[in-house]
């Protein structure tokens, strides 16, 4: 995937690390649980997108084969929605937020020695993809993400990589915690962003209005098969799978709407764990939030082939 999860983590703990007569101990629960409710938010968002080209090559294979020419099938004509490399960089994205968590609930839950050679290959790392003019390329394909928005993702990925190179690190975990707040929110919010809504809403677009569309196209496809059917019985075959079809679109979306969901209370559950010291119960009940957000979809989830 280009940055490897584990120099993500070390590199981005490098970067809190240095919290010299920092009492990290009321931290530390807090931490752990917004470790684990991003470590499934993410793991979640990573599945939305690949559902959605997964749906999309299965809406094109259906095309051709109820269109009833074997001489149309081609395999290289069959391409995701979301292209390979795009999808990279969507993933890196997710991967450095789950990076971040996890280094916080490192950080205080075990001392931890510096890694100046990985924290320095992370800050490469960063700091080439906020200057990729794929990664502007690419945001720039959804409609619904600004151009603001866009560099609100590259400032955050270069003033990440700068605090590596330069080594200046801050003393107190509440002062890197609201330094890392509006880094976090702006990835989040773009994934967030790009999920969209469904056709006929008022700012349709993104992975649910193509996911709901291929949906509909897979519908009519369906219909057509029945339609050539000579037989009644391969007829009433073929129809009685379009229930299924409606059943499918709707649980798929209610998903890719779940997720979205998740992101944005992700980003509040951060900004509370920001004032977890004064108000406990404030963040616990934000990353509950999340927590049964994340899990009333994870059954769906669980049901998707591995990739």
């Amino acid at each position: 995937m280009g940055m490897k999860t584990a120099a993500l983590r070390a590199g981005i703990v490098w970067l809190i690390v240095g919290l010299a007569g920092c009492d990290t101990h009321q931290y530390g629960g807090p931490a752990a649980d917004f470790a684990a409710a991003t470590n499934l938010v993410v793991q979640q968002s990573k599945s939305a997108f690949q559902l959605v080209n997964d749906t999309y090559q299965r809406e094109q294979v259906a095309s051709l084969v109820a269109s009833g020419d074997p001489n149309q099938f081609n395999p290289e004509k069959i391409q995701p929605f979301i292209a390979t490399a795009d999808l990279k960089i969507r993933f890196k994205l997710l991967e450095a937020l789950q990076a971040y968590a996890t280094g916080l609930n490192d950080l205080t839950a075990k001392p931890l020695a510096s890694a100046d050679t990985e924290a320095t290959a992370l800050a490469a790392s960063i700091q080439s993809l906020a200057k990729n003019e794929r990664l502007q390329h690419s945001l720039r394909e959804s409609k619904n993400v600004t151009a603001e928005e866009i560099n609100g993702v590259a400032a955050g990925l270069d003033a990440i990589a700068r605090f590596l190179i330069n080594h200046k690190i801050d003393r107190q975990l509440p002062s890197i915690l609201k330094a890392a707040e509006p880094k976090i929110e702006a990835i989040a919010t773009v994934l967030a962003k790009e999920i969209g809504d469904i056709p006929g809403s008022e700012q349709p677009g993104g992975l649910r209005d193509k996911l709901w569309r291929s949906y509909d196209s897979l519908l009519r496809d369906q219909l057509k098969l029945a339609r050539q059917d000579q037989n009644l019985a391969d007829r009433r075959q073929d129809l009685a799978k379009l229930p299924d079809l409606v059943g499918q679109q709707r649980s798929a979306d209610e998903a890719l709407a779940a997720t979205q969901a998740s992101l944005i209370k992700l980003v509040a559950a951060h900004k509370a764990l920001l004032q977890v010291a004064s108000n406990p119960t404030g963040f616990q009940a934000a990353i509950m939030e999340v927590l049964a957000e994340a899990k009333d979809i994870q059954m769906f989830y669980d049901k998707l082939p591995a990739k």
